[in-house]
Order: C-alpha cells, then structure tokens, then sequence
C-alpha cells in the first residue's frame, strides 16, 4: 500500500522517499536517522495493529508533541493536522471504525524531527480486517488516502 502511495505522490510532484521496499528490517533509530539527514518535509510510518484479543478493529493515528521537548511542541498544530487529516483521509477511504488521532511517546515520533505521524492501519489481529489486507482493491483504497 505504501509503494502504491508513493507512485501516487510521486506522479503529482511530491518526492518521496521509502525507509525501505521490501520486508527487509530496518530499525526505529535508522528510520528517522534517515529521514533527518534527508531534511523531509514530513515523516510518515504505516503500520498494522495487532492485540491480543481479535476483537479490536479500525484506523488510529499517533503524533507526538511533548510540552517537556520544546522543538518537538513547537510543531504541535502540523504534528496534529497530520495525523488529523491521515485519519480522515483513511477512514473515509477504508470504511473502518475511527478510533481517532491520539498522542504516544513512540521512537519514531519522539526521534524525528519534522512533523511526523504513526498510522496504525487496521487490526492484523483481527480476522476480517487481516482478510481485507489480502485484497488488492483493499490496498487501493488506502493509498489513495
């Protein structure tokens, strides 16, 4: 869904750059290491949820906008609207339940030093929404959000 996202913004002016194309791990600290030397206007991770219970399902997303770091609070109003309109945009879009934008000391949020958000697409853990991550339409979708 990211590399189809990408295609997207790429075909309207927007560089994009990927911490990576394939399953290969890379880590929380090289993630943004990366995105901070690249000077990126933004920073966005996708993710897929997973609990426990297979109950849960939806779309989040996280910012990260400390009063205890002044840097990181100074961007509070672009960290929010981010991740404001990345929920938006995905639960229109996907159709699944909107558990809202919250606020997490996540590394790559904390590490990162542009307006950055942590979208937390559906509930792997969920058999219904692990389903809808197999099919392609499914994925279209997202990376039109």
């Amino acid at each position: 869904m990211v590399l189809k996202a990408g295609k997207i913004l790429t075909s309207k002016g927007i560089k994009v750059v990927y911490t990576r194309q394939d399953d290969t791990y890379v880590g929380l600290d090289e993630r943004t290491t990366m995105a901070n030397l690249l000077n990126a206007a933004i920073f966005v991770s996708v993710h897929n949820n997973a609990n426990v219970s297979s109950a849960p399902s939806g779309t989040e997303t996280y910012c990260y906008y400390p009063l205890s770091d002044p840097e990181l609070y100074m961007q509070k109003e672009e960290r929010y609207n981010l991740a404001k309109r990345l929920q938006e945009a995905l639960v229109d879009k996907l159709g699944r339940i909107d558990r809202g934008v919250k606020q997490a000391n996540l590394a790559v949020l904390r590490e990162s030093q542009m307006p950055s958000a942590l979208v937390e697409m559906v509930f792997i853990s969920n058999p219904a929404e692990e389903k809808l991550l197999q099919k392609a339409s499914f994925l279209d979708l997202g990376s039109q959000a």
